[in-house]
Protein backbone atom coordinates (compact mmCIF):
# COMPACT_ATOMS: atom_id res chain seq x y z
CA UNK A 1 0.00 0.00 0.00
CA UNK A 2 1.21 3.05 -1.02
CA UNK A 3 2.49 5.76 1.79
CA UNK A 4 0.84 9.44 1.85
CA UNK A 5 2.51 12.44 1.75
CA UNK A 6 2.68 12.83 5.75
CA UNK A 7 3.85 9.04 6.19
CA UNK A 8 6.43 9.40 3.99
CA UNK A 9 7.51 12.73 5.00
CA UNK A 10 7.39 11.46 8.53
CA UNK A 11 10.40 8.90 6.95
CA UNK A 12 12.60 12.12 6.81
CA UNK A 13 13.36 13.67 9.86
CA UNK A 14 14.80 16.65 8.10
CA UNK A 15 11.43 17.93 7.32
CA UNK A 16 10.75 18.69 10.89
CA UNK A 17 12.79 21.60 10.20
CA UNK A 18 13.64 22.59 6.63
CA UNK A 19 11.72 22.32 3.68
CA UNK A 20 14.12 20.29 1.69
CA UNK A 21 14.22 20.24 -2.40
CA UNK A 22 16.25 17.09 -3.49
CA UNK A 23 18.00 17.67 -6.53
CA UNK A 24 19.41 13.84 -7.11
CA UNK A 25 22.67 14.69 -5.85
CA UNK A 26 23.11 14.04 -2.24
CA UNK A 27 19.97 14.04 -0.02
CA UNK A 28 18.69 13.44 3.48
CA UNK A 29 18.24 9.72 4.29
CA UNK A 30 14.63 8.43 5.71
CA UNK A 31 15.26 6.75 8.61
CA UNK A 32 14.91 3.21 7.16
CA UNK A 33 17.58 3.62 5.19
CA UNK A 34 19.42 4.77 7.75
CA UNK A 35 18.43 1.95 9.72
CA UNK A 36 19.88 -0.40 6.93
CA UNK A 37 23.16 1.24 6.50
CA UNK A 38 23.96 1.10 10.40
CA UNK A 39 23.50 -2.22 10.08
CA UNK A 40 25.92 -2.97 7.18
CA UNK A 41 28.36 -0.33 8.67
CA UNK A 42 28.31 -2.84 12.31
CA UNK A 43 28.49 -5.97 10.15
CA UNK A 44 31.62 -4.76 7.97
CA UNK A 45 33.17 -3.35 11.36
CA UNK A 46 32.52 -6.24 13.30
CA UNK A 47 32.55 -9.44 11.13
CA UNK A 48 35.01 -10.52 8.68
CA UNK A 49 34.00 -10.09 5.22
CA UNK A 50 32.45 -13.11 3.37
CA UNK A 51 32.06 -13.11 -0.04
CA UNK A 52 29.07 -15.78 -0.45
CA UNK A 53 27.23 -13.88 2.30
CA UNK A 54 27.45 -10.55 0.15
CA UNK A 55 26.33 -12.25 -3.27
CA UNK A 56 23.47 -13.62 -1.53
CA UNK A 57 22.56 -10.48 0.25
CA UNK A 58 23.01 -9.44 -3.26
CA UNK A 59 20.60 -11.51 -5.05
CA UNK A 60 18.27 -10.78 -2.52
CA UNK A 61 18.04 -7.17 -3.09
CA UNK A 62 17.77 -7.57 -6.79
CA UNK A 63 15.32 -9.86 -6.57
CA UNK A 64 12.97 -7.55 -4.51
CA UNK A 65 13.86 -4.39 -7.40
CA UNK A 66 12.58 -7.12 -9.82
CA UNK A 67 9.63 -8.01 -8.51
CA UNK A 68 9.11 -4.31 -7.42
CA UNK A 69 9.74 -3.41 -11.37
CA UNK A 70 8.22 -6.15 -12.55
CA UNK A 71 10.40 -7.59 -14.18
CA UNK A 72 13.09 -10.39 -13.52
CA UNK A 73 16.28 -10.53 -11.60
CA UNK A 74 18.68 -11.09 -14.44
CA UNK A 75 17.35 -7.16 -16.06
CA UNK A 76 18.23 -5.46 -12.63
CA UNK A 77 21.69 -4.19 -12.67
CA UNK A 78 23.23 -1.98 -9.75
CA UNK A 79 25.73 0.74 -11.01
CA UNK A 80 26.95 4.12 -9.69
CA UNK A 81 24.66 7.08 -10.24
CA UNK A 82 22.62 8.02 -13.32
CA UNK A 83 25.41 9.24 -15.18
CA UNK A 84 26.99 6.03 -15.08
CA UNK A 85 23.97 4.22 -16.25
CA UNK A 86 23.74 7.05 -19.00
CA UNK A 87 27.31 5.96 -20.26
CA UNK A 88 26.30 2.49 -20.25
CA UNK A 89 23.63 3.04 -22.78
CA UNK A 90 25.37 5.22 -24.79
CA UNK A 91 28.74 3.11 -25.22
CA UNK A 92 26.17 -0.16 -25.77
CA UNK A 93 23.73 1.05 -28.22
CA UNK A 94 24.78 0.20 -31.90
CA UNK A 95 24.96 3.57 -33.70
CA UNK A 96 24.26 4.72 -37.05
CA UNK A 97 25.57 7.88 -38.77
CA UNK A 98 22.60 9.80 -39.27
CA UNK A 99 20.95 8.66 -35.81
CA UNK A 100 19.74 10.78 -33.29
CA UNK A 101 19.23 11.44 -29.76
CA UNK A 102 16.44 13.80 -28.40
CA UNK A 103 16.68 15.49 -24.61
CA UNK A 104 16.29 18.70 -22.91
CA UNK A 105 18.74 21.61 -22.95
CA UNK A 106 20.11 22.73 -19.44
CA UNK A 107 19.91 19.25 -18.56
CA UNK A 108 22.69 18.40 -15.59
CA UNK A 109 25.97 18.54 -17.71
CA UNK A 110 27.56 14.67 -17.21
CA UNK A 111 24.15 13.40 -17.83
CA UNK A 112 24.25 14.98 -21.50
CA UNK A 113 27.69 14.18 -22.34
CA UNK A 114 27.82 10.74 -23.19
CA UNK A 115 25.39 11.86 -25.54
CA UNK A 116 27.56 14.78 -27.30
CA UNK A 117 30.64 12.75 -27.63
CA UNK A 118 28.38 10.42 -29.90
CA UNK A 119 28.91 13.80 -32.73
CA UNK A 120 32.08 11.09 -33.32
CA UNK A 121 29.93 8.36 -34.51
CA UNK A 122 27.97 11.09 -36.46
CA UNK A 123 25.02 11.09 -33.80
CA UNK A 124 23.31 14.26 -33.30
CA UNK A 125 22.26 15.06 -30.34
CA UNK A 126 18.85 17.47 -30.46
CA UNK A 127 18.22 19.33 -27.27
CA UNK A 128 14.47 20.73 -26.78
CA UNK A 129 14.24 24.19 -25.11
CA UNK A 130 11.57 23.93 -22.88
CA UNK A 131 10.14 27.98 -22.77
CA UNK A 132 8.64 29.35 -19.05
CA UNK A 133 10.27 26.30 -17.72
CA UNK A 134 7.57 24.32 -18.67
CA UNK A 135 8.62 20.56 -20.50
CA UNK A 136 5.72 20.50 -23.42
CA UNK A 137 6.05 16.11 -24.45
CA UNK A 138 4.26 17.32 -27.75
CA UNK A 139 7.05 19.40 -28.65
CA UNK A 140 9.70 16.55 -27.45
CA UNK A 141 7.84 14.28 -29.88
CA UNK A 142 8.35 16.74 -32.73
CA UNK A 143 12.09 16.89 -32.62
CA UNK A 144 12.09 12.81 -32.82
CA UNK A 145 11.80 10.76 -36.19
CA UNK A 146 12.65 6.92 -37.39
CA UNK A 147 16.28 8.05 -36.84
CA UNK A 148 15.75 9.16 -33.62
CA UNK A 149 17.86 6.15 -31.47
CA UNK A 150 17.35 7.34 -28.14
CA UNK A 151 14.84 9.85 -26.37
CA UNK A 152 15.57 10.95 -23.06
CA UNK A 153 13.40 13.41 -20.80
CA UNK A 154 12.30 13.61 -17.24
CA UNK A 155 8.87 12.35 -17.28
CA UNK A 156 6.90 13.72 -13.54
CA UNK A 157 10.48 14.26 -12.07
CA UNK A 158 11.55 10.98 -13.14
CA UNK A 159 13.76 10.29 -16.23
CA UNK A 160 12.26 7.90 -18.79
CA UNK A 161 14.44 6.97 -21.89
CA UNK A 162 13.24 4.94 -24.77
CA UNK A 163 15.98 3.41 -26.58
CA UNK A 164 15.72 1.40 -30.47
CA UNK A 165 17.86 -1.32 -30.72
CA UNK A 166 18.87 -3.83 -33.16
CA UNK A 167 15.66 -6.02 -31.67
CA UNK A 168 13.16 -3.39 -30.99
CA UNK A 169 12.90 -0.97 -27.88
CA UNK A 170 14.49 -0.29 -24.57
CA UNK A 171 12.64 1.20 -22.18
CA UNK A 172 14.79 2.53 -19.25
CA UNK A 173 13.12 3.94 -16.16
CA UNK A 174 15.04 4.32 -13.11
CA UNK A 175 15.35 6.73 -9.88
CA UNK A 176 18.57 8.07 -8.66
CA UNK A 177 17.49 7.12 -5.65
CA UNK A 178 15.28 4.28 -5.17
CA UNK A 179 13.04 1.72 -7.43
CA UNK A 180 10.33 3.19 -5.75
CA UNK A 181 10.06 6.66 -7.35
CA UNK A 182 9.36 4.25 -10.93
CA UNK A 183 6.33 3.07 -11.20
CA UNK A 184 5.68 1.12 -14.53
CA UNK A 185 5.24 -2.17 -16.04
CA UNK A 186 8.76 -3.30 -16.69
CA UNK A 187 8.24 -6.67 -17.69
CA UNK A 188 10.43 -7.71 -20.40
CA UNK A 189 8.38 -7.32 -23.89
Amino acid sequence: MPLTPEEMRALFPITRRYAYLDHAAIAPLATPVRSTMEVFLTRQAEEPFERVHWERLRGQVRSRVAELLMTRPEFITFIRNTTTGLGMVAAGLDWESGDNVVGVDREFPANIYPWMDLHRKGVELRLYRPSSGRIEVAAIARLCDQRTAFCGFPVRRRPEMVARTNRGRLRLRWSPHAGAAAPGDHRHR
